[in-house]
């Protein structure tokens, strides 16, 4: 698990170590880079497999044709080395590095293919003249572009390119729209104009000042079948791919643990770590004073039956003022999921005692784990019933009174119903952003048409949609959140969060033959009745304690409406929505911003979730871009330490 960064098209020694100190802390372990013809690398190691000098990067092949830096971790690496081997390939490390490089040789492209793991990657092809950057099936590691001219910029995070003069950091408005609807900014757009993401199953080839994207992967939810096969089947086929998924990530060369929230895909992490770890696992948690966000009881108690090394930790309401401004260094782009807050000092305490990580992230995505998903059906009818019996149910649900409390019924209620004007699969999009598209068209002060807004949301996955139309509307509804909620917010959380304290985490949910297998799934055995991740339950039943596979769905987030009502972080909230300061910089209206806070503070409305993506875009903004001479200054100093540096010319 590493950090790069690169340019072509120029040469500036400066400019490359600039970059590359901005990401210093995603490889503490080792710094190196390669210029010529005009094509530079710049990397920045996190040593996980064979920590020796051997697998130093850039790394090239024997003739030094080939050059690469890599961030990631390939599960099948051994198995892809061994095939190498016998075909006359010679290896001088036990990195999984060199396998990809071996493996460009061997079958060009392809080799994208071939990998199972969590990927991006640059290639240098010095004898076709040409640059190849890919990124893994899923989104799991990040990979940032921009091109000005004849010069081609990339970098692991956002931060890198912000510090090339040629590219000005201006906010992107239409991804600021998004950013209000979704709470994150879906690919290939980033907040920054004129940067953009390579999205996950693609990789892009540039040559001749030319960029060309292509897709080699997509996720199908067709089943292979024709007919269902029986529930034990899928039990035991699920039981096999993820406990395989599980000892894949594993193999590591330095200490390793789990993250554990008490839910049941951490939890059966662990249970299956354990089962197949020789000493007792560490495990790590993090846990709220406020009772109803709390769940270490229950990590606690999954940690006993799995017999595994507990660590927690508490967060407590002043850390949102405290960090925030701090973890805001950490994100090229504003991400409003409030999740992050607690990852990042779960990482924290994480990276004192391991240097790997396994999580969670993506059960819920592929077997269908979020109350939308059981509310699918339900949403659909909702959708049809006459224009009159909606209003009706709207008013009477705003009659509610109002609640701060942990998902309360009221806020549940409210959420629901501000979708459902529109398609279960649009409504699905607004359920987890923060303002509705009239919402944002008054906090934006723009005159967009309503329909505009809907226009650019329904954009997202059109030709999937059009070219998959006899897939159950669940499983439409689960392609998007795994292609946009999971890539662009949950993995780009995990990433950052945990890659800021140099910890490597990954994802056994996210194993490509085991979504594959799952996806294709009938949907009926995803969810079943009121039984959300019903096939996944029933084939580990006997993994964990009944009552924590029983629990209902809490989720990993913080009290923020709670937390808005303490005196202290009340008034941080209001430095930060200083009025000068909102109308000098043009973005919002503050006085649309002003009826919010009021709103929530006496109880009319709970708008905590506005609050807060608001909140984190100015946080962010301060901190990343009128902050950007400043941090240009201190990382060119940063840069200057060419420790370990190797430049080939």
């Amino acid at each position: 698990m590493c950090g790069f960064v690169g340019f072509v098209g120029h040469h500036d020694d400066r400019l490359l170590e600039r970059m590359n100190a901005r990401i210093a802390h995603r490889g503490p372990d080792d710094v190196g880079y390669f210029s010529r013809d005009n094509v530079n690398l710049g990397h920045r190691r996190l040593s996980v497999l064979d920590l020796s000098s051997a697998g130093h990067q850039p790394m090239s092949n024997e003739d030094g044709t080939i050059w690469l830096a890599y961030n990631g971790e390939i599960y099948n690496f051994r198995q892809l080395r061994e095939i190498l081997l016998k075909k006359g390939h010679k290896f001088k490390s036990r990195s999984d590095t060199e396998t990809i490089i071996h493996g460009y040789e061997e079958w060009g492209i392809e080799i994208i293919k071939k990998l199972n793991g969590m990927f991006a990657f640059a290639i240098y092809d010095s004898v076709k003249k040409k640059v190849i950057l890919a990124r893994d099936r899923i989104g799991e590691k990040p990979l940032f572009y921009a091109q000005v001219g004849k010069h081609f910029y990339f970098a692991s995070e956002i931060q890198a390119l912000l510090q090339v003069d040629e590219l000005k950091a201006e906010v992107d408005r239409q991804s600021l729209i998004y950013y209000l609807m979704l709470g994150y900014i879906p690919f290939p757009n980033s907040i920054i104009k004129g940067i953009f993401k390579l999205p996950a199953s693609h990789y892009l080839e540039y040559k001749d000042a030319e960029v060309k994207v292509s897709r080699y992967w997509e996720i199908t939810y067709s089943p292979k079948e024709q007919k269902p096969l029986r529930e034990e089947f899928y039990c035991q086929r699920v039981r096999s791919l993820f406990e395989e998924s599980v000892k894949n990530r594993l193999i590591a060369d330095v200490p390793l643990g789990v993250f554990l929230s008490g839910g049941i895909d951490s939890s059966l992490v662990l249970a299956f770590a354990s089962k197949n770890s020789s000493q007792p696992v560490k495990a790590f948690s993090i846990g709220f004073s406020e009772d109803t966000f709390n769940e270490l009881k229950y990590a606690k108690q999954v940690a006993e039956h799995c017999g595994a090394k507990h660590y927690e930790f508490i967060l407590k309401y002043d850390a949102l003022y405290k960090i925030l401004p701090e973890i805001m260094g950490f994100f090229g782009e504003p991400v409003a999921d409030p999740s992050f807050l607690p990852t990042y000092l779960l990482a924290k305490l994480t990276r004192q005692y391991v240097t790997v990580a396994l999580g969670g992230d993506g059960c819920d995505e592929s077997f269908a784990g979020y109350v939308t998903h059981k509310n699918v059906d339900l949403a659909n009818m909702y959708f049809r019933l006459p224009h009159f019996l909606k209003n009706a149910t709207k008013r009477a649900v705003d009659l509610l009174p109002v609640s701060h409390k942990y998902m309360s019924f009221d806020f549940k209620a409210k959420g629901f119903i501000s979708g459902m004007d529109h398609h279960p699969i649009w409504a699905n999009f607004l359920w987890l952003g923060a303002f509705s598209p009239p919402e944002t068209m008054q906090m934006l002060k723009k005159e967009y048409k309503h329909q505009f807004l809907l226009d650019r949301l329904k954009s997202l996955g059109s030709t999937y949609l059009r070219e998959h139309e006899n897939i159950s509307l669940l499983d439409k509804i689960l392609f998007f959140d795994m292609r946009y909620f999971l890539q662009d917010d949950l993995l780009v959380k995990t990433d950052l969060m945990s890659m800021a304290h140099a910890l490597e985490v990954r994802a056994p949910f996210l194993d490509y033959d085991l979504l594959d297998f799952v996806t294709r799934m009938p949907s009926k055995l995803k969810v079943k009745g009121a039984a959300t991740k019903y096939i996944l339950k029933k084939a580990m039943s006997d993994m964990l304690p009944a009552a924590i596979l029983k629990r209902k769905k809490q989720g990993f987030s913080i009290p923020v409406a709670e937390w808005l009502s303490k005196p202290d972080v009340w008034e941080f909230v209001q430095e930060v929505f200083n009025k000068e300061k909102i109308e000098r910089e043009g973005f919002f209206d503050y006085q649309s911003i002003d009826n919010l806070l009021k709103e929530h503070i006496a109880k009319k409305r709970n708008n905590w979730r506005k609050i807060w993506a608001l909140l984190i875009f100015e946080l962010w903004f301060e901190r990343n871009i009128k902050g950007r001479t400043t941090a240009n200054e201190t990382n060119a100093s940063a840069g200057a330490d060419l420790s370990g540096m190797s430049r080939p010319v």
